[in-house]
């Protein structure tokens, strides 16, 4: 590999480790939860399994191909891999892929509920966050279930995985990160909405 592309890869692993840090400092996961990744050229930049995301290092990313051949000595990549994979090779402009679980939202994956914008800004900003159907976490179900949902919601990218978490696709690692935040946002208001709807007895 020639020192440029080396480099390139070494910029993008940084800002994976910048921005799991805010993902954790946003409480979009605790301990062990979530996972990052970011496609550059051939190549997926992913985060290490059992890695904490507010506390990563160069080390805790994992270099795997788009066939998911690890390139990288070291750790092993995230469970997740087959999901990220699927988002990349369905969504050809998509750079980046966050992984979260933030309460609220896991609140309606677990429930089988999707999350709808009640706001113009939440319906500009996101639309309706769809819900993914409940397969094992790193199944090949799983990762075949997002493609699915991928094609069937092209002007999606924000999506509930059932009884799991939130889904984000971006054109960068900062908009991935965005709409995820955006997601348990607009699952708070969901909640609040309804929960005044009910309390006012409507």
């Amino acid at each position: 590999m020639n020192g440029a592309l080396r480099a390139e890869l070494a910029k993008h692993a940084e800002q994976i480790c910048k921005v799991g840090k805010r993902i954790y400092d946003r409480g979009l996961v605790s301990a062990f939860g979530g996972n990052i990744s970011t496609r550059v050229g051939d190549a997926v930049l992913i985060t290490a399994t059992g890695s904490i995301l507010g506390e990563l290092t160069m080390q805790d990313i994992v270099e795997v191909s788009m066939d998911g051949e690890i390139m990288s000595k070291g750790k092993k990549p995230s469970s997740e891999l087959l999901m990220h994979l699927e988002v990349y090779r369905t969504r050809k402009d998509a750079r980046a892929v966050v992984h979260t679980h933030s309460p609220v939202a896991v609140s309606y994956a677990v429930v089988g509920k999707e999350i709808e914008p009640l706001t113009p800004e939440a319906k500009m900003a996101l639309g309706s966050v769809p819900l993914i159907k409940y397969y094992p976490s790193g199944s090949q179900e799983l990762a075949n279930a997002t493609a699915q949902s991928l094609e069937k919601y092209k002007d999606r990218n924000s999506f509930l995985l059932g009884k799991h978490g939130v889904l984000a696709v971006g054109e960068d690692l900062v908009e991935a990160f965005h709409r995820a935040e955006l997601v348990e946002e607009l699952a708070k208001v969901n909640f609040y909405v309804e929960t005044l709807n009910h309390g006012l007895g409507r």
